[in-house]
């Protein structure tokens, strides 16, 4: 009677450790899960991508500024042209008329 009470104080030990093994793979995920959740990444922006922006902010401002310049000596040599256009005219309207 001695064994069988050694064979069931066996299979009872292999049940209870059978039992928290099965408990600590229930709450190993739930506890990955819930650590998972509450843990918000602590990434930072890196200066590469602070030296881009800045770099296209750059770009994009001196485009704009380069924009509005080739506007004015647009309208300046326009100008210009204009006061060569009527001065040749006099000329051509005073020759004209000497001769």
């Amino acid at each position: 009677m001695s064994e069988k009470q050694d064979g069931s104080k066996e299979g009872s030990e292999d049940s209870v450790k059978s039992d928290k093994a099965d408990e600590k793979a229930v709450k190993a995920p739930a506890t990955e899960a819930e650590a998972g959740s509450t843990q918000k990444p602590a990434k930072r922006s890196s200066g590469v991508a602070w030296l881009a922006l800045l770099l296209v902010i750059g770009v994009a401002g001196a485009g704009a500024w380069f924009g509005t310049e080739l506007q004015r000596r647009e309208a300046t040599l326009k100008a210009r042209l204009a006061e060569l256009e009527s001065v040749a005219a006099q000329e051509t309207a005073d020759l004209a008329a000497r001769g």
